[in-house]
């Protein structure tokens, strides 16, 4: 059993169900990884990474200079105990750095520099062979990740989606997660966040070749501050049971949500239909609605799970009537709903649709009137007139509001914090970019 136990709190839209009518129960069951956690952090997992970027044709000149230099930052972030490997992909599959300590960095750095563009885009080639890179080293007490950079579509090697969401299910499986990093205008949006839907790990939409290092960087500084890995809830229930977020990887009854950092939170929306035959005889009993179960993987390797039964009293209709809305609930239902609507705007996007872009847009931002940051991400959404552009922002927007780490809102101790990061590399002192993110109040 976990040493490692996480709060987890679940909220209704609405505190009561109605009697002797249908019934739709909207629910937030949300769970933290608070800062306290930070002390915890005395010796963090090490990681182990495989960096595959595309070297394809179309990476010439800045895309692939950037993304070298950003696979040299994830070098400097690690520490003597974490690995690292480097490989590029075009029409094959090149291995610059074998998978090794992350000290040998002059050894690596040179390796870094001496990649070349050359060929087509061999997407699942080079996936697959950084998977290989980690699985025989993959164990519970280890974080292994594949890092995937690419510019373009599936040019060559294997073309079907499936097949390769498939592999990257079974490498998380196997507890080799995959993150995918999008640059660019020409990539396939779908094809990279599902990937990393399936694989556990999260997805980066770079629009320019600069913008490549700092998504780099974010992700290595989050995974060193991993507490619980392979998050999932599921309801078991008599009654239907839908997962609200969209984008998600589906488990039975279920999803499963993103690794949780010290000071984060994140939740997963479901909804639960109650016909009128089980909807109680409005005396203020409980109904029964289903249980919940929370899983995920402590910083030990250890498996955690917990059961939280859900139930809402009966009450007549004129009663009912007067009862408001949660508000946190409501706004967490909403942001789920502005995802779906980012999504539809993906879409519309494609087909050159801007009258449809626009008016969907519009929908989110009534939506968003209580919630600054998403409103702010709407209007730069609707001030962009690249169709291209639009369809990949409104695609990783929508994305991010169905899986969004958010920080804790209390204020994080610094000292902790600076002392965990230099429990983590003696070496290294903060970065005062991730600081800043941890102080703040907007969403990771």
């Amino acid at each position: 059993m976990s040493n490692t136990t996480l709060p987890i709190e679940i909220q209704y839209r609405r505190e009561a169900i109605t009697s002797k009518v249908d019934n739709t129960v909207q629910l937030i069951c949300e769970i933290e990884a608070p800062e306290h956690l930070a002390r915890q952090l005395q010796t963090r997992p090490p990681l182990h990474l495989a960096i595959a970027i595309d070297r394809s044709w179309s990476m010439e000149g800045e895309g692939l200079e950037c993304a070298k230099q950003a696979a040299l930052h994830v070098l400097q972030e690690l520490g003597p105990g974490d690995k690292i490997s480097v490989l590029s992909y075009g029409d094959d599959v090149q291995i610059h750095v074998p998978l090794q300590s992350a000290a040998h960095t002059e050894q690596i750095s040179q390796a870094i520099h001496s990649i070349q563009a050359d060929g087509l885009t061999n997407l699942f080639g080079g996936w697959q062979e950084a998977r290989y890179q980690l699985q025989f080293h993959a164990k519970p007490t280890v974080i292994s990740r594949v890092l995937l950079l690419s510019d373009g579509r599936v040019t060559t090697g294997v073309f079907n989606e499936e097949e390769i969401l498939n592999h990257c299910l079974c490498a998380k499986q196997a507890g080799v997660s995959t993150t995918t990093f999008g640059m660019g205008r020409m990539f396939t949006e779908g094809l990279m966040t599902q990937m990393a839907s399936n694989g556990g790990g999260n997805s980066f939409y770079c629009p320019t070749p600069d913008s490549i290092k700092d998504a780099f960087v974010q992700e290595v500084q989050q995974l060193k501050q991993i507490v619980a890995q392979n998050v999932e809830m599921s309801i078991q229930s008599n009654h239907r049971v839908q997962v609200l977020n969209p984008g998600i990887k589906l488990i039975e009854n279920g999803g499963r949500t993103l690794d949780l950092c010290v000071g984060t939170k994140t939740w997963l929306a479901f909804e639960i239909d109650v016909a009128a035959k089980r909807s109680g005889k409005g005396d203020g009993h409980n109904v029964p609605l289903g249980l919940l179960t929370v899983k995920y993987i402590d910083l030990q390797g250890e498996a955690y799970e917990s059961l939280h039964p859900l139930m809402l009293p009966s009450l007549p209709e004129n009663v009912t009537a007067a009862i408001v809305d949660n508000p946190v609930a409501a706004v967490r239902l909403d942001q789920v709903t502005i995802g779906r609507l980012c999504y539809e705007a993906n879409k519309a996007a494609k087909t050159g649709n801007w009258v449809k872009v626009t008016g969907l847009i519009e929908r989110a931002k009534k939506l968003s009137a209580n919630n600054e940051d998403v409103l702010y991400e709407l209007y730069l959404l609707e001030e962009e007139r690249d169709l291209q552009r639009v369809a990949k922002q409104a695609w990783y927007m929508g994305s991010e509001l169905s899986m969004r780490l958010e920080r804790s809102q209390d204020e994080i101790d610094e000292e902790l914090f600076d002392q965990c990061i230099r429990n983590q590399h003696p070496a290294m002192s903060p970065d005062p970019r991730y600081k800043l993110q941890l102080t703040g109040k907007k969403s990771a």
